[in-house]
């Protein structure tokens, strides 16, 4: 079962890697909170498409711990969350965004050693600490800008990235107890892994629909929809990311430990280096080429170390 889980979290990291391009090439156009909005009612249309075709049903069938803890998790991760990550795209860029996102698996580990008693061994703190060493490594180098002046990272796009960090280790965390329930000692699960993306999103959907009233952000958002290349960008980022990304991160979570897991997904940032090499012609460093080796060597160990338990 664990290597189900290991492989989805590495096919995250991929999909994530993909989403934060497409969704800071709409941002940039439309802003972050238009691209938040959008990109959460393609989610929950393809979740609740895929459970029509496949399971005959508009609403995931889950029990009552599933739909509370779930919906929870949807409101800080797929709200809270991913509103603070996207807008720190726009300040700090979508590389160092998801870089400082390496930061939520060791607090993730210690709440899902809280909530279900999950512990990592020695040799697996170990090569936590290898994987997110590399990535850290890399998310401190400052960038050099076309004049060759380096550049640092501003303060409110850090500040941002923390909050993103803080919620989606909270939110993984609550994700992987929503799918799992003691009954009589015996854990048992308490729905799928796409049935719980779709109830995380409805519930991340809601939350956005409020603040929406609240602030008046409706008109804004209706202007973004008539842009059709941010809305290419942001649709293209719904399939891979709130679809294919959140569905994936279900499955590693409910079938690996919270901490290997989101280690896992934390190798976004490795992920997006060729990506944008390739897009956007964006020079990498050394730095960087060996923070990658180091963050994939930790992750190697990491893996090894769960697969012989």
């Amino acid at each position: 079962m664990i290597e189900r889980g290991i492989i989805a979290g590495l096919v995250t990291a991929v999909l994530w890697a993909m989403t934060a391009l497409c969704f800071t090439a709409g941002g940039k156009r439309v802003g972050s909170l238009a691209v938040n909005m959008i990109r959460l009612v393609m989610g929950v249309a393809l979740l609740t498409l895929l459970g029509l075709v496949i399971h005959g049903r508009l609403l995931p069938q889950a029990t009552t711990h599933a739909w509370i803890w779930l919906s929870i998790s949807g409101v800080v991760g797929m709200a809270i969350c991913d509103l603070c990550l996207f807008e720190s795209f726009l300040w700090i860029g979508p590389r160092v965004g998801t870089l400082t996102l390496a930061m939520s698996p060791p607090l993730a580990a210690v709440i899902g050693w809280a909530l279900m008693g999950e512990d990592l061994s020695a040799r697996g703190w170990a090569a936590m600490a290898i994987a997110l060493g590399g990535v850290s490594w890399v998310v401190w180098e400052r960038q050099v800008g076309p004049d060759g002046v380096p550049r640092g990272h501003p303060i409110r796009g850090l500040l941002l990235a923390i909050g993103a960090v803080v919620g989606q280790a909270v939110g993984f965390a609550l994700s992987k107890y929503g799918m799992w329930e003691l009954r009589d000692g015996v854990k048992v699960s308490t729905c799928e892994p796409f049935a719980a993306a779709q109830l995380r999103e409805l519930a991340g959907l809601a939350a956005m629909v409020i603040f929406y009233f609240v602030i008046r952000a409706w008109g804004r958002t209706f202007k973004a929809m008539r842009d059709r290349r941010a809305m290419a960008y942001t649709s293209l980022g719904a399939v891979v990311g709130p679809f294919l990304g959140v569905g994936m991160s279900m499955v590693a979570l409910k079938y690996a430990p919270v901490g290997i897991a989101t280690t896992l997904m934390a190798m976004t940032p490795i992920a997006v280096i060729p990506m944008v090499v390739l897009i956007h012609r964006e020079k990498v460093s050394l730095r960087a080429i060996l923070g990658a080796v180091i963050a994939v060597a930790g992750v190697a160990l990491l893996v090894m170390d769960s697969s012989g338990k």
